[in-house]
């Protein structure tokens, strides 16, 4: 079965009520708390290449 890298972005947007900016900014740090907020943005899928199975080493080769 084909394996995959799945990246998916999530923006969040919420108010904060904070003193100043910096103050918000380290708030915002705090998303997981507003997950209700996020919105899927892009969602990128890429296939993995296979990996070429290994010969089993105890089966004998022709080597005449």
């Amino acid at each position: 079965m084909p394996t995959y890298d799945v990246k998916v972005i999530v923006e969040y947007n919420y108010e904060v009520e904070a003193e100043n900016e910096a103050e918000a900014e380290e708030q915002g740090w705090h998303y997981e708390d507003y997950g209700y907020t996020a919105e899927v943005y892009s969602i990128d899928v890429d296939e993995q290449p296979e990996e070429e199975e290994e010969e089993d080493e105890d089966e004998p080769t022709d080597s005449n």
